[in-house]
C-alpha cells in the first residue's frame, strides 16, 4: 500500500509539473513569457522529474510483482539501522550546513553587507524552521 501511495504521489507531481511546463511554453508562444530561460528551466525540470518518475515507477512495479522482493523491500525500508544512519547523517549535515553558513557570513562581511545580511537571514530562517519542527515532533512523539 505504501508503494502504491508513492506511485500516486509521483504521478501527481509529474502531472502538476507538466501543466506548469505547458503553461510556460504557451506563454512563450503567445509572447507573455519573461524570457526563454524560464521556459527552458521549466522544460529541463519536467524532463528530470519525468525521468525520475519512470525510474521509480519501474522500480516499484518490479517490487510489486514478486512477494519475496516486496517483503525484502519492506524490511529494507523499515530497518532500524537504516533509520539510525539516516538520522545521524541528517543531523551531521544540518550542523555542517549551519557551520559553513556561519563561516561564509563572516567571510562575506569583508566584501558585501547585502550578502552578509542574506546569509544571516538564511541562518535565522533555518534555526526557526528547526525549532518549529523540533516542537512539532516533540508533541507528536
Amino acid at each position: 500500500m505504501l508503494i502504491k501511495k508513492r506511485v500516486l504521489r509521483l504521478t501527481a507531481a509529474v502531472l502538476l509539473l507538466a501543466l506548469t511546463d505547458i503553461s510556460a511554453i504557451l506563454a512563450q508562444l503567445i509572447g507573455h513569457a519573461e524570457s526563454a530561460f524560464s521556459t527552458d528551466f521549466y522544460i529541463s525540470g519536467i524532463v528530470a522529474i519525468g525521468a525520475l518518475y519512470f525510474y521509480y515507477r519501474r522500480k516499484y512495479s518490479r517490487v510489486l510483482r514478486n512477494k519475496e522482493t516486496l517483503e525484502a523491500y519492506w524490511i529494507k525500508q523499515t530497518d532500524e539501522r537504516n533509520t539510525a544512519i539516516a538520522l545521524n547523517t541528517s543531523t551531521a549535515c544540518f550542523r555542517l550546513t549551519l557551520l559553513l553558513l556561519g563561516i561564509s557570513g563572516v567571510v562575506s562581511s569583508f566584501f558585501s553587507r547585502t550578502v552578509t545580511m542574506t546569509i544571516g537571514y538564511i541562518i535565522i530562517g533555518i534555526v526557526i524552521l528547526y525549532a518549529g519542527l523540533r516542537l512539532y515532533y516533540s508533541k507528536k512523539y
